[in-house]
């Protein structure tokens, strides 16, 4: 199955995004139609409300409906407006976002267009305001291999692919930026590792990921790189709808210097 550009190698990526939280706390409370996420790092407070409807129009479009997601930060409050169209086993998705500052006014519109069909995947970002900076992206399946490419239409030389032969190899490049993904799933294990270097520079980076499902029922997370930053994450169900997850981050370069810790709390209605 074909995938968007930007997804070729989410697998591999997700291993060192999450679910890591140190120097954080983190307390989300989710039901069915809203989310409330706080999250506290050093003295400052970051939260944002969300809320789904499956009918921006409240039926009043014959039919028609416009599934919207409002979320407000404290400074912007930001409308998502996202409808899917299918055609002859093509689909079209396509997203509205809108964003406004209650306090200057401000307001920016965003759209965005994603078409899927039987061995391809493509798509239109833009700023509605600037559509000449507008940014495209492809991907396609040829013979098993996944090839992608991206850019922007004010710049369609400076371009990025994306390259993947099978579901556990992804090379990605802007033909002077290189990164290789590898990534293996076994069992209750799953390992990504990412390599990245430039072209004419002898500067080159590193970096390991684990995630371990325990028989506990809980998740280990494990990721390095060759600075010797070392986080861990270990997240679990402490009961029906309540998770907890507990990070760590240290040097193992520099053992003197303080750790970090975080957690996070996930309650579900």
């Amino acid at each position: 199955m074909v995938v968007a550009f930007a997804d070729v190698a989410k697998a591999p990526k997700d291993l060192f995004k999450k679910p890591f939280n140190a120097g954080k706390t983190d307390i989300d409370i989710k039901s069915g139609i809203f989310t409330l996420k706080n999250s506290v790092a050093g003295d400052k407070l970051k939260s944002e409300l969300e809320f789904k409807a499956e009918d921006a129009l409240l039926g009043l479009g014959k039919g028609f409906t416009l599934p919207v997601t409002k979320k407000y930060d404290g400074k912007a409050v930001k409308l998502e407006f996202k409808k899917a169209f299918d055609s002859n086993g093509n689909k079209l998705n396509v997203d509205i976002n809108t964003s406004i500052v209650p306090e200057s006014g401000a307001y920016s519109h965003s759209l965005k267009t994603k078409i899927t069909g039987a061995n391809f995947v493509a798509g239109i970002d833009m700023a509605v305001d600037n559509p000449a900076a507008a940014s495209f992206h492809a991907c396609t399946a040829i013979k098993g291999n996944t090839v992608g490419i991206s850019g922007s239409l004010a710049d369609p030389s400076a371009l990025n692919y994306v390259y993947s032969p099978c579901g556990g190899l992804f090379f990605e490049t802007n033909l002077k930026n290189h990164t290789l993904h590898l990534y293996k799933k076994s069992g209750d294990t799953a390992v990504a590792t990412r390599v990245g270097f430039a072209c004419g520079s002898a500067e080159s980076s590193f970096a390991l990921a684990v995630k371990k499902s325990l028989a506990s029922g809980a998740d280990l997370s494990i990721k390095a790189d060759q600075s010797g930053s070392i986080d861990v994450a270990h997240v679990s169900n402490l009961s029906e709808g309540v998770k907890m997850t507990l990070g760590a981050n240290f040097n193992s370069l520099n053992l003197a210097a303080a750790p970090k810790f975080g957690a996070g709390f996930e309650f579900n209605f």
